[in-house]
């Protein structure tokens, strides 16, 4: 950002400090508590979700492609993070056959002309589900960002968010596309989601209901500081554990409604903005560092699907008296990382020295930034086990890869996509054998009462 953006950016977190936040959501922020994301922009959106059907007029052509892009570079205005075109199959499909030009094939230059728009605009713009009725579409989609990224640095590349199912089909129908599928797990351009029947994935913190068809956004998300939560309560202490987290996801949830308010207030603020139904989400930050410290030391995947099956049905409950849809999500929670690292870490935070301090000096030295989302770390994800048990409790998600991911199986081809796959058939397992974690139901039912 210019120096007029991060002067403009400094005066709205401070507004929002001391006039949109009230005195306790204020204080939880500057401590570490929570952290209400993206706050030197709280007018704005974090994402919206479009489906490409609301563009389309007419038939779909090369043509139609080009010209959407001014219009999403005008809703970039509306967001802080970014936008994600929802099934823009029949956008692609026509681009998909054109013929090479230069070094880009028409998808290519298409996708480049559109990773220009959204790096200009200081933003992001991903796809989601574009598979329409061939996975031919999709491995040509898959493809030009293989080409995209080969021809060197202009941005960030547009992420595809994925349904398992489509990946699946993919692979069953073109066993040689698992060579581009595992480039791309590798840079973080591919990301596959799951759903439920009720509810899909959209964006990050995004769910789209049933036949929902309209635009949606995520409002804002509060980074949830586990780590800490953890540290307060003690090893093996879950029950003083859980009792914490639900008074922090209270508070969170009445952070978020009156940010909601807010931004219903100033909608002229978020010029050009696509409307729809509004949501909002809380993100774990430091659920690694949370286990390890109510373990003693030893990572519990099935105490990770507890707490995160309780943050689930807490912000559901909490969020359903104040008329607001809030659900969790992995993402928004890096930058909470590092500032909840570096406050603990300076001893801002209550710990429990004699009985937990070479754990938590091993936790500083280790790393810069507590862990975020939905990931445990270490080569316990190899055989993906301790990944399915621990989202046996998330009916929505997705699964990010990463060198963790892979672990042992860093010798095969390709070893991310076998670490997903794995994970993906053990999940489902899981998913179908219980409806939620061992221990939430009693639980929920003592906290929320």
């Amino acid at each position: 950002a210019g120096v007029e953006g991060v002067i403009a950016g400094e005066i709205l977190s401070r507004f929002a400090l001391d006039d949109l936040l009230g005195d306790a959501a204020a204080e939880r922020h500057l401590a570490g508590d929570f952290e209400v994301c993206d706050l030197a922009r709280p007018h704005l959106h974090l994402v919206q979700a479009i489906p490409a059907d609301l563009f389309l007029r007419g038939q779909p052509g090369a043509r139609a492609a080009y010209e959407l892009l001014d219009q999403l570079a005008a809703l970039c205005a509306s967001v802080s993070r970014g936008l994600v075109l929802e099934a823009p199959a029949g956008l692609l499909a026509p681009l998909a056959k054109g013929a090479r030009a230069d070094s880009f094939s028409a998808l290519g230059g298409w996708l480049a002309a559109l990773r220009a728009v959204a790096h200009s605009a200081g933003r992001r713009i991903d796809l989601a589900s574009p598979i329409g009725r061939s996975p031919g579409v999709l491995l040509r989609t898959l493809e030009a960002l293989v080409e995209l990224d080969d021809a060197g640095p202009g941005g960030p590349l547009p992420r595809v968010f994925l349904d398992r199912v489509e990946l699946r089909a993919l692979l069953v129908s073109d066993p040689a596309a698992r060579g581009v599928v595992e480039r791309l797990m590798s840079i973080g351009a591919l990301i596959v989601t799951w759903s439920r029947d009720e509810e899909r994935f959209a964006a990050p913190g995004c769910r789209r209901r049933g036949r929902e068809q309209g635009a949606l956004a995520c409002g804002g998300t509060v980074a949830l500081n586990l780590a800490r939560v953890a540290r307060r309560a003690g090893p093996w202490r879950e029950d003083l554990a859980l009792e914490h987290l639900a008074l922090l996801v209270e508070e969170s949830v009445e952070t978020l409604a009156g940010l909601a308010r807010f931004q219903r207030d100033h909608r002229a603020a978020r010029s050009g903005e696509a409307r729809g139904r509004v949501a909002y989400a809380l993100t774990p930050v430091g659920l690694r560092e949370a286990l390890r410290t109510l373990g003693d030391g030893e990572l519990r995947p099935q105490q990770g699907a507890r707490l995160l099956g309780f943050l689930s049905e807490a912000a559901r409950r909490f969020s359903a008296d104040r008329g607001l849809s809030v659900t969790l999500t992995p993402f928004f929670g890096e930058r909470a990382a590092r500032r909840f690292a570096r406050l603990d870490q300076r001893g801002n935070a209550p710990s429990q020295q004699l009985l937990f301090g070479e754990i938590r000096a091993r936790d500083a030295e280790s790393s810069e930034a507590y862990s975020h989302g939905f990931t445990l770390g270490g080569v316990e994800h190899a055989s993906g086990r301790a990944a399915a048990e621990l989202l046996a409790t998330v009916p929505v998600g997705c699964w990010t890869s990463g060198e963790d991911r892979a672990g042992q199986l860093r010798d095969t081809e390709h070893p991310l996509l076998v670490a997903w796959e794995r994970f993906d058939s053990l999940r489902v397992q899981r998913r179908e054998g219980t409806s939620s974690a061992p221990g939430l139901g009693e639980a929920s039912a003592t906290l929320f009462q």
